[in-house]
């Protein structure tokens, strides 16, 4: 089963989510695999997901946007792996399902309002999404992570021209950072971030 995310923040600026029709924002690997036959997308209209394979299921998720009902928990509950294709490790959101359920001080959980059109019907609906406080120095930086990762054999990497895959087993990758956070509750943290 391949997933990839198809993220749009268009919900949070007041526009309709459609899942058929509302573009990616996060690359267009993503938005070309979303457009193909046989792949299905999630309804959650922040952090969507387009899904191909056997494992459909993962396309009923919650409204919590990084809780264990949601993608990022689904995927870990099944032994999944997380790869880094054209794209930097930091970009992981995966990060924040882990800073979610650690309950990290230096986020809260927000809801977002808005509508969602599926199969031509418009609904009212809402998604919550555990943010950074916007009053306060958060700038993540997850250089020691990834090397940490690298270094230990947790997470590989593979050349590719003049880039590189990285892939890691969500499982572990969760059991790691929570680890991490237990120790120090800003690792994934700036150093000039506020403490």
């Amino acid at each position: 089963t391949l997933v990839f995310p198809t993220f749009s923040y268009s919900f949070c600026k007041n526009e309709i989510y459609d899942p058929v029709q509302t573009k990616s924002t996060v690359g267009i690997l993503t938005e070309f695999f979303r457009k193909q036959l046989g792949v299905i997308r999630t309804k959650h209209p922040i952090f969507s997901v387009a899904i191909a394979g056997a494992h459909r299921e993962l396309a009923e998720v919650g409204k919590d946007s990084f809780n264990d009902d949601s993608i990022f928990g689904k995927v870990r509950q099944l032994k999944g792996k997380i790869v880094f294709f054209g794209a930097d490790f930091h970009s992981g959101t995966y990060l924040h399902h882990i800073e979610q359920l650690h309950g990290v001080s230096y986020r809260y959980f927000k809801t977002f309002t808005g509508r969602i059109r599926e199969n031509g019907q418009l609904y009212d609906d809402y998604a919550t999404f555990f943010v950074r406080y916007l009053d306060r120095v958060v700038k993540l930086d997850t250089r020691r992570l990834e090397q940490l990762l690298l270094d230990e054999g947790i997470m590989k990497s593979v050349s590719l021209g003049e880039g590189k895959i990285l892939f890691v087993d969500a499982q572990e990758l969760f059991d790691v950072g929570n680890e991490l956070l237990e120790k120090d509750p800003y690792f994934f943290l700036s150093e000039d971030s506020t403490r």
